[in-house]
């Protein structure tokens, strides 16, 4: 792309529908074990279903954002698969408590309730890629992390309801709160439609750009899969060594290390686009690795919060780097495939870490932290030797 700016209003746009995915996920997440049991399911089984949501989406994601890339080329724009996918989300969200309040569990339609919870969770995953792949209609290459921060801003500010503001989503009532995520995506996607307006069908694209990088997938999806796995051993570790301190009140410290995260997005993405993407990546990869320690074995309070604060400034490096490491990996007319790989290596490792990992409370505070540290480190290992690869430059 030929601008030299970061055209914000697109970014904005962006991120209200990744906000947006991110509060139906928190609504789903909180709701689903409710509408089960009131239909005669176990808790359990909501375990179950989001183990197949995300074996799904590691194969619905590339997919997607495959047939995204081919949208864009014949039409000039995204925006048909990605309104498609919205809507069909929206109406099954909807359909969720609709079939709670109006069907009969004693019937073989309560059969209905999971499969309608499965096929939402792929219609969540068919728009996703291509909305992300959006970025780069919004900003030069060299600025992707700072436009990419704003992703991680709404991300990590939403996604602290999960931990205290359970009983306030749950007061809402199940039609309310469904009511409420499917507006809010509608809108969102609207916006997106205003800001993000379809253009001219490259029709003789070169090549290059319609050829796709396979040799990449293999770093993407390690990298996706290391830092999944990072994450999902870090946060319980950083929970386990407050509660000491905080006790009941640890969910409020909970919230408050993701607003740190939001927080330290912006200045995170601007020192990224001085650095360079992947530098900062490597260098947040590092600085994780050594204070994740810190967690499991200092005993001080003050130097704890001092270390949380470290922490969420290395994870933003991370988080905000990731889709731009992707696009920086393939070319700008295969963005959806590219980052469709990435998200599908995401829900891959998701799925087998629920598989495959003993519940967490069987594993000390000092493993989950060398677990956590080792699996960044692999992603750091992916990302460095990606630099081998020779890097896309933004088309024209």
């Amino acid at each position: 792309m030929n601008q030299t700016e970061i055209r914000w209003w697109r970014v904005g746009g962006i991120t209200a529908v990744q906000g947006a995915i991110t509060l139906g996920w928190v609504i789903y997440n909180l709701y689903l074990p409710v509408l089960l049991v009131q239909w005669g399911f176990s808790q359990e089984l909501a375990g179950l279903l989001l183990i197949i949501e995300n074996a799904l989406e590691a194969v619905i994601e590339p997919i997607a954002g495959d047939a995204s890339d081919r949208t864009q080329q014949l039409m000039g724009t995204r925006l048909p698969f990605i309104i498609a996918g919205v809507v069909l989300a929206s109406a099954l969200f909807m359909a969720l408590p609709a079939l709670v309040i109006l069907g009969n569990p004693r019937a073989a339609i309560r059969w209905l309730l999971p499969i309608l919870a499965v096929v939402w969770a792929v219609a969540m995953a068919i728009f996703r890629s291509p909305v992300l792949s959006l970025l780069t209609k919004a900003s030069p290459q060299i600025q992707l992390p700072l436009a990419a921060s704003c992703l991680t801003l709404i991300q990590q500010l939403i996604g602290a309801f999960r931990f205290t503001a359970y009983g306030l989503i749950l007061s809402l009532g199940a039609p309310f709160a469904f009511a409420l995520g499917t507006g809010v995506l509608l809108g969102a996607a609207a916006f997106l439609r205003w800001v993000i307006p379809p253009e001219t069908p490259s029709p003789n694209p070169s090549g290059e750009e319609r050829q796709f990088p396979w040799r990449v997938v293999p770093f993407l999806i390690g990298t996706s899969m290391g830092v999944a796995w990072g994450v999902r051993f870090l946060m319980p570790t950083v929970a386990a060594s407050l509660k000491p301190f905080l006790g009941e009140q640890t969910p409020w410290g909970m919230v408050a290390f993701s607003v740190a995260i939001a927080i330290m997005a912006l200045p995170a993405g601007k020192l990224a686009t001085r650095l360079g993407n992947q530098t900062a990546m490597l260098w947040g990869i590092g600085a994780i690795a050594i204070l994740i320690q810190l967690f499991a074995y200092c005993p001080i309070f003050v130097i704890l919060g001092l270390g949380a604060l470290c922490l969420s400034f290395a994870l933003s490096l991370v988080f905000n780097g990731t889709i731009p490491f992707v696009l920086d990996r393939v070319p700008t007319q295969r963005a959806g495939l590219g980052i469709g790989c990435y998200f599908g290596g995401l829900g891959a490792a998701m799925s087998l870490f629920d598989i495959l990992i003993l519940p967490q409370d069987n594993i000390t505070i000092v493993g989950r932290a060398a677990f956590s540290a080792i699996a960044f480190i692999i992603a750091g290992g992916f990302i460095a030797r990606s630099r081998r690869l020779r890097p896309q430059t933004d088309t024209p």
